[in-house]
């Protein structure tokens, strides 16, 4: 089962949680393990510490430039590489979330709605779920949480969340490769570091990524271009998983609405 619940959050759930985060409420900002408020490429090998625990957390704020509505992947915010890591990007105007584990180099996920994280074929484990659209022109404040060991995925875009179910998944699996990280992307990428974006796809020549995911590709990937004159850009990363707001209700730290999600 992939997509749960849509969850809308209220004032309320921002209001009551003291102490919380810019972009996630129930965070602490200083427990991430790296913060960018300016555009990056990941250029540097283990530049943040090591994620062990299966739970990694990336969150950005940004406004894309209209030009991007129709391109990817364009970079918001990923930590490793293309074997082992994960990332966010946008792809045709909506937050692509994609992960790679077990030196999935060539592993391909079977659809843009895919939290089985199963070993198929001896190629490794690739993940990757279209979450939703972005606003372009405009700001946007999203984030991705993920808990491989109690197999669940929350994924946040302004405000509206989904809730998915991971199969298959162990906790002890690499999420994060060469602890690299990527914030939105500066031209030019380098060329040899392609293959350091967290969880994009490669192509061996019979596993069709390019064909199949051409705006998941390594090589087609972009720096984001924001929208001239803003300069409130922030990312994070994080070795925790988010409570969904479901679970911050059952703890009283605030109000929340439910609908059923229709599945993709």
């Amino acid at each position: 089962m992939k997509g749960l619940c849509t969850i809308c959050l209220t004032a309320a759930v921002f209001a009551g949680i003291a102490s919380g985060g810019v972009i996630i409420p129930s965070l602490d900002d200083s427990t991430a393990l790296g913060t960018y408020t300016m555009a990056r490429n990941g250029t540097v090998i283990n530049e943040v510490a090591d994620i062990t625990g299966g739970k990694i957390t990336l969150a950005a704020r940004f406004n894309p430039d209209v030009s991007q509505a129709t391109a990817g992947p364009v970079i918001v915010i990923e930590d490793g590489g293309t074997s082992n890591g994960t990332g966010l990007y946008l792809a045709g105007g909506n937050l692509v979330f994609v992960s790679k584990a077990d030196n999935g180099r060539y592993a391909v996920p079977t659809s843009l709605n895919d939290t089985n994280f199963a070993n198929e074929g001896g190629l490794g484990k690739s993940m990757a779920v279209s979450a939703g659209p972005v606003n372009f022109g405009q700001e946007n404040t999203v984030y991705a949480s993920m808990d491989l060991v109690n197999k669940k995925l929350y994924i946040s875009i302004n405000g509206i969340g989904s809730l998915y179910t991971i199969t298959n998944s162990t906790g002890a699996e690499n999420l994060d490769g060469n602890r690299s990280v990527s914030f939105l992307g500066v031209s030019p990428i380098p060329s040899d570091q392609y293959g350091w974006l967290g969880g994009l796809l490669e192509d061996n020549g019979t596993n069709h990524a390019l064909e199949l995911y051409p705006q998941l590709f390594w090589m087609n990937a972009v720096p984001m271009i924001q929208t001239p004159g803003y300069a409130n850009q922030l990312g994070q990363v994080f070795a925790v998983y988010v409570p969904e707001p479901a679970t911050l209700v059952l703890l009283g730290l605030g109000a929340l609405v439910l609908r059923p999600r229709r599945k993709l």
